[in-house]
C-alpha cells in the first residue's frame, strides 16, 4: 500500500504542533480507558515542475560538451477548479539558452473546496539543432526519489539527464544508472542550488550503452527530473524525445498509450546495421540483487485478443523485449512480475518510408536533411525519412477524479487501461464543455480523440491513462498523474 507523504505549510505545522501538545496534555493515566482525538492537518499547496526545452550537446557553434537550448516549449496548465495557477522561472544553470527554454515551477492552492487539482504539459516540435521531431511531456510532482526509464548512449544517440530543484533550499542529488551491461559502479552527485535547473549527459557517465534507466535521489530539496533522447544515423535525424518519470519499482506496472503507426514500414526500416532500434519494446529494470520473471499481457483499444510475452529479466541489467506482432494500433501493456521492475516502453514511426539515405565522401558544401547537394568529390544525400520515436512511462492508478492537461500536438487521444475485472465508465469532460463518457473493458484499454486544454476526468478509481500524439510532427506519449488530494482527518488513539 503506497503511502503519501505531504509537506505541511507553515500553518500546518503550527497547527500540527499545537495539537501534538495538547494530546500530550491529555495522555491518561495508565488502566485507563483510551481516548480518540481527530485532527486535520493544513493541506499542502500544490507544486509541479516542467522541464523546460530539450537540450544539445555540443550543438554547432558550442563546444562539444557544452549544453544549449534554443526553441521554447508550449505549455498548457490550469486546474480542475476555480484556483489560478502561479508560476515561476527556475535558473537556467549550465544550460545555456534564452529565458523561454528554462524550466519552470506551477503552484497552486491545495486541492481543497473549489480549487480543483493542478495539471500541466509541455510540447515542442520541429527541428532542434540536428534533430526534428515530437517531444511533449507531463509536467511533474516533485519528489525525493525519481526512476526514468529511457535513454542510450551508441553511437549517434544523446541522452540528457534534467535536474531541477523546485524548493528554496540546496539539493543534494545523487543519480544512479543501469545499463544494458549493469549498473554504473558509482552514482554521480549533483549540487543543485534552490530553484535552479542542472543538466547531466549520460554519456559523460556512461558509454557504449543501447539501454539505459536511471534513479535519482535527492536529500534537501525536492527535484524534478526527465531524460531526453535525441538519435542522429549519419546525416539523418532519428528523431527526439523528453521522457518523465516512471513508476517506483512494483510487481505491477501499466504503460498505457502505446500508439503504433505504419507497423510495416518501421519493420521495413529497422533491418538496417544502425535501425534495430526503432522496433518496439518494453523496457525492464529489476534493481535489486536478485532477477525475475516478468508476464507482459498487451491490449489493444479496438478489442481484439490479448496478446501475452514472457521474459526472465536479470537483476541490475536494462532490458529491452521486443513487442513481438503488435500491429497498427492503440495499445496498453500490463507488467508482471516475480520482482519488483521499473518499466517503459519504446515506439517508432517511418513516416516517408520510401525516403533515402546516402553518406558519400564529399567535399565542399554541407548537406541538410531533406536535401541533395554535390561536393567536390562525391555527393551526399540526406532525404529524410520522417523518423520520431517516442519513450513511455508506467503510469499510476487514479482516484475519482483526476485533471488531465492536453499540450499541443498532433492528433491527441486520450487513452485508458483498466487492470480491473469490471468494465468502467469514465466520464471526460473539456473545460466549459459537456462530458462524454468513455467505456473501459475489463482487463482492457479504451482510446478517444481529445484536443489541447484543461479535462477532467471522474469515475476513474484504479484506472491508468496518458496522452498520446501522432501525426505529421512525430510521436509523444506522457502518462496522466492522479490528482492531488486535500488532506484528511488524522484519528489518534492515547
Amino acid at each position: 500500500m503506497a503511502v503519501r507523504l505531504r509537506v505541511l505549510s507553515a500553518a500546518g505545522i503550527v497547527t500540527a504542533g499545537v495539537v501534538a501538545a495538547a494530546l500530550v496534555a491529555q495522555l491518561p493515566a495508565v488502566g485507563l480507558e483510551p481516548h480518540v482525538a481527530v485532527a486535520t492537518p493544513s493541506s499542502a499547496g500544490q507544486r509541479l515542475v516542467c522541464p523546460g526545452a530539450t537540450i544539445a550537446v555540443g550543438a554547432p557553434g558550442h563546444a562539444a560538451a557544452d549544453l544549449s537550448a534554443s526553441a521554447s516549449p508550449e505549455r498548457v496548465q490550469g486546474t480542475s477548479g476555480s484556483a489560478s495557477v502561479a508560476l515561476t522561472t527556475l535558473a537556467r544553470g549550465n544550460v545555456s539558452g534564452g529565458k523561454g527554454t528554462a524550466a519552470r515551477l506551477l503552484t497552486a492552492p491545495a486541492a481543497a473546496g473549489r480549487n480543483g487539482a493542478i495539471a500541466a504539459a509541455q510540447s515542442q516540435s520541429g527541428a532542434d539543432g540536428d534533430v526534428a521531431g515530437l517531444a511533449a511531456t507531463g509536467c511533474v510532482v516533485p519528489g525525493n526519489d525519481l526512476w526514468l526509464v529511457a535513454g542510450a548512449t551508441t553511437t549517434g544517440r544523446t541522452t540528457v539527464l534534467t535536474l531541477a530543484n523546485a524548493s528554496g533550499v540546496t539539493a543534494q542529488v545523487a543519480v544512479r544508472i543501469w545499463t544494458d551491461h549493469g549498473p554504473a559502479a558509482e552514482p554521480s552527485q549533483v549540487t543543485l542550488p534552490p530553484r535552479s535547473r542542472q543538466a547531466l549527459s549520460l554519456s559523460g557517465v556512461v558509454t557504449n550503452a543501447a539501454a539505459t534507466a536511471v534513479e535519482v535521489t535527492s536529500t534537501g530539496g525536492q527535484v524534478g527530473a526527465a531524460l531526453e533522447q535525441r538519435t542522429v544515423r549519419g546525416l539523418e535525424s532519428g528523431g527526439v524525445d523528453l521522457a518523465g518519470p516512471t513508476v517506483a519499482p512494483a510487481t505491477a506496472q501499466t504503460i498505457p498509450g502505446i500508439r503504433i503507426v505504419d507497423s510495416a514500414a518501421v519493420a521495413s526500416a529497422s533491418g538496417g546495421p544502425d535501425t534495430a532500434d526503432l522496433v518496439p519494446v518494453v523496457r525492464l529494470l529489476a534493481p535489486g540483487r536478485s532477477g525475475g520473471d516478468v508476464v507482459l499481457r498487451v491490449t489493444g483499444a479496438d478489442g481484439g485478443t490479448a496478446r501475452t510475452l514472457t521474459k526472465h529479466v536479470s537483476a541490475g541489467a536494462v532490458t529491452d523485449v521486443p513487442l513481438a506482432g503488435i500491429g497498427d494500433g492503440v495499445w496498453s501493456v500490463a507488467v508482471t512480475s516475480s520482482v519488483p521492475v521499473v518499466a517503459g516502453a519504446r515506439i517508432s514511426v517511418v513516416q516517408n518510408a520510401g525516403g533515402s539515405t546516402t553518406d558519400t565522401t564529399a567535399t565542399g558544401s554541407t548537406e541538410t536533411a531533406g536535401s541533395i547537394g554535390t561536393g567536390g568529390s562525391g555527393t551526399t544525400t540526406s532525404t529524410a525519412r520522417g523518423i520520431d520515436f517516442a519513450w513511455i512511462a508506467a503510469a499510476r492508478p487514479l482516484g475519482a477524479s483526476a485533471a488531465v492537461a492536453v499540450a499541443r500536438g498532433p492528433s491527441p487521444k486520450l487513452v485508458l487501461a483498466n487492470p480491473t475485472a469490471a468494465a468502467l465508465q469514465v466520464q471526460v469532460a473539456a473545460a466549459g464543455g459537456s462530458a462524454t463518457t468513455v467505456s473501459v473493458p475489463a482487463h482492457g484499454t479504451a482510446a478517444t480523440d481529445v484536443a489541447a486544454g484543461m479535462l477532467t476526468l471522474t469515475r476513474a478509481t484504479g484506472l491508468t491513462a496518458a496522452i498520446a500524439y501522432s501525426g505529421g510532427e512525430g510521436l509523444a506519449t506522457y502518462p496522466v498523474a492522479p490528482a492531488d488530494q486535500a488532506a484528511h482527518p488524522v484519528r489518534v488513539t492515547h
